[in-house]
């Protein structure tokens, strides 16, 4: 278990509690684009760090994995749309 996600489970209660992440950054001495990349290096690797609006989290139940890919998943979607709009763009470009 990284690092990242041992001190998510010591410092959070779950999603009524999360940490965020600028206290892990402060915690850690990094930013918070760094806390953002430990924080997907730990789920790559399969730890359970769940996310909201709140900050981050270790997952207690399927529903709270389910939750968080949903809105992962939703952002990739957003980022999709804005690729688009700048190829569009660069299409016109010539």
């Amino acid at each position: 278990m990284e690092a990242v996600t041992e001190y998510i489970k010591r410092n959070s209660n779950g999603r009524k509690q999360p940490i965020r992440g600028s206290t892990i950054a402060s915690a850690f001495g990094v930013s918070g684009v760094r806390v953002r990349n430990m924080v997907n290096s730990a789920r790559c690797k399969g730890d359970p760090i769940c996310s909201n609006g709140n900050g981050y989290y270790i997952a207690r139940d399927k529903s709270e994995i389910e939750n968080t890919i949903a809105s992962m998943k939703g952002r990739i979607s957003v980022m999709n749309n804005a690729v688009d709009g700048l190829e569009k763009y660069l299409h016109q470009m010539g």
